[in-house]
């Protein structure tokens, strides 16, 4: 007698008898766990060498991240000393302008500027005539 799973229902005291389609289903059941474990071995394997790689390209884009704001300060620092020295330059182009005009008036026409002051601002030479 058969209870309809596969298993074949003796006589009391006998251990039940597994029928040959029975087995066979439980060997491919057992098959296709074992191709699952080993898929998802797969995939662990690979997900942590994703994961390697990722903190590895994380490490990068951080060491960039650095670089870039170091680059960015220093960048401001050269701004801020262009910007310091044009400030200063303009100081000095009028100092010198005020010693020309205090230097002509009291000399009167005996200085004289070989060019005239050109928009940029770079002097000719001045000479002294007598």
């Amino acid at each position: 007698m058969s209870d309809g799973n596969g298993t074949t229902i003796g006589t009391e005291g006998k251990a039940p008898v597994i029928i040959a389609s029975r087995q066979r289903r439980v060997e491919a059941g057992l098959m296709a766990v074992q191709e699952v474990e080993q898929e998802r071995d797969e995939c662990k394997r690979e997900f942590e060498e994703l994961e390697t790689m990722h903190r590895g390209l994380q490490a990068e884009h951080d060491a960039l991240k650095l670089a870039y704001a170091r680059m960015q300060t220093e960048v401001d620092t050269y701004r801020r000393d262009r910007d310091e020295a044009v400030t200063r330059l303009a100081g000095f182009e009028a100092v010198f302008d005020a010693c020309l005009v205090i230097m002509q008036k009291h000399r009167g026409d005996n200085l004289s500027v070989t060019a005239a002051m050109p928009q940029d601002r770079s002097y000719q030479r001045v000479t002294a005539t007598s």
